[in-house]
């Protein structure tokens, strides 16, 4: 009787059951079933993280999957933590950087001995500032460096990010039309000030919202510039 109605579950809920899909068994700390680490990073790195679970009693795994299927990469990422059994028995002081190739998402699952060192703050700069910049430019390699060498100092002490650069652009996106926007200002004014007219201010701004509701199509324009022109002329 158990096991027809184990058989119903698994017929009607087969997503919910199957959905986590163990990508293997680990060889050593890096794990690249997506093939794309070089063999001499994944040496490398394989030597960095022995010789700091040597010093330090951490362990430290990464693991590299061509997709999530069905699952979330929260869940995947526990569940393959605990399958791999990462950290040392009755420590939990592991950390698992998995990354998940054709759904371009990470994620940083961290043991409860290490939570307090490489924090949930830490590991979002991590996955946020550190990493993407390689993984855009499909630098696999020195991505998953970046994120051990960040992994390794946010435990050791304070993780130092350095905020991106604020392009010219982004600081200013307007860019000459503002420059524009002061000669017409200047202009505007060499003219009102020498006019004793308390009506040219709203001609003109009526003709400067007249151009702008034909261009951009904004109905509000016309009668905000002409009350503008016109404080504008009387303050001038």
């Amino acid at each position: 009787m158990k096991k027809f109605i184990l058989l119903i579950l698994i017929a009607l809920f087969p997503t919910a059951i199957f959905a986590y899909t163990s990508p293997g068994s680990p060889t050593g700390h890096i794990n690249d079933f997506a093939n794309v680490l070089s063999a001499d990073a994944k040496t490398s790195l394989e030597q960095t993280l022995s010789n700091y679970e040597t010093q330090s009693g951490n362990q430290l795994a990464v693991a590299i999957i061509p997709e999530l299927e069905d699952e979330t990469i929260e869940t995947f990422a526990e569940k393959l933590y605990q399958e791999w059994g990462i950290g040392k028995k009755g420590k939990d002081n592991g950390a698992l950087f998995l990354v998940s190739v054709k759904d371009r998402k990470m994620r940083i699952e961290v043991g409860y001995g290490l939570e307090g060192d490489l924090t949930d703050i830490e590991s979002k700069k991590i996955l946020d500032n550190v990493v993407p910049p390689y993984f855009k430019a499909s630098d696999y390699n020195s991505g998953v460096q970046a994120a051990v060498s960040a992994m390794i100092e946010a435990i050791g002490g304070e993780l130092n990010v350095a905020p991106a650069k604020k392009s010219s652009a982004s600081q200013f996106p307007y860019g000459n039309y503002f420059w524009i926007a002061i000669g017409l200002f200047m202009w505007l004014t060499s003219i009102l000030a020498r006019s004793r007219s308390w009506w040219l201010g709203g001609v003109i701004g009526g003709v400067v919202g007249a151009v702008i509701w034909i261009v951009w199509s904004i109905i509000f324009t016309l009668p905000v510039l002409v009350v503008f022109g016109l404080l504008f002329d009387f303050i001038v």
